[in-house]
């Protein structure tokens, strides 16, 4: 005899679902301002701007959209240290709101109407813990915002993404504030070793997947550990 599947169930999903769509279309449907804009409004407000950013950055988090543009801004607004700062504490708060929306919400729904492929990416993300994070984390090609639904769908702890996410995106927030912060003096050092080590990162990435695909592109058999 089927099951048939609770009412509260296919309401976090939807719900779920509306919230991500909704985020999207707002992210999507708002004209970014002008860097001279945002420099003179930050240099106005002052530490309210930082405020200002970080809920914009979070805001961005939750959508489907592109994080990078912003984390390059911030760079060019807020100076190298600052920058980095401010970018990796909005990653990090932005990718724990996900991971819970998506816990909250939509994990029980999604475990039961998906079932063999939600139970791959859980086996994958669970099995590595902390050091899978880290290494997808160091990755700029794995997306960022997916990463976070994914792993709150997941059996993963909270606490080990948050260790996993914090850690594994120090290198490319570097990267990516740098270029925005020597961005007007592109043949400067700082400059140079920012696109540099945003390159070897995304290397890293691609070496790191032909390795784990195996010399014949098939799936990497699944560890004992």
């Amino acid at each position: 005899m089927a099951l048939v599947p609770p009412r509260s169930a296919w309401l976090r999903l939807v719900v779920l679902g509306v919230v991500i769509v909704a985020i999207t279309v707002v992210a999507v449907g708002t004209d970014p301002p002008s860097g001279e804009q945002v420099r003179a409004e930050v240099r106005d407000a002052g530490v309210l701007g930082l405020g200002v950013f970080v809920l914009l950055y979070v805001g961005l988090a939750l959508a489907p959209v592109p994080k990078n543009v912003a984390s390059v801004a911030a760079g060019a607004v807020f100076g190298l240290a600052t920058g980095f700062g401010v970018v990796l504490v909005s990653a990090v708060l932005g990718a724990s709101i996900a991971f819970w929306i998506a816990r909250v919400l939509g994990r029980d729904a999604v475990e039961r109407y998906t079932g063999a492929r939600a139970a791959r990416v859980d086996a994958v993300i669970v099995r590595h813990g902390v050091l899978g994070i880290v290494l997808l984390r160091l990755v700029p090609l794995v997306p960022y915002t997916a990463l976070n639904y994914l792993a709150g769908l997941s059996a993963l702890r909270w606490w080990h993404y948050l260790v996993g996410s914090s850690v594994g995106m120090v290198p490319g927030t570097a990267a990516l504030v740098g270029i925005g912060a020597y961005g007007t003096d592109p043949g400067s050092l700082p400059f140079i070793s920012a696109a540099v080590g945003l390159a070897l990162l995304a290397g890293l990435g691609i070496v790191v997947a032909r390795v784990r695909a195996g010399p014949a592109g098939d799936p990497p058999e699944p560890s004992s550990a």
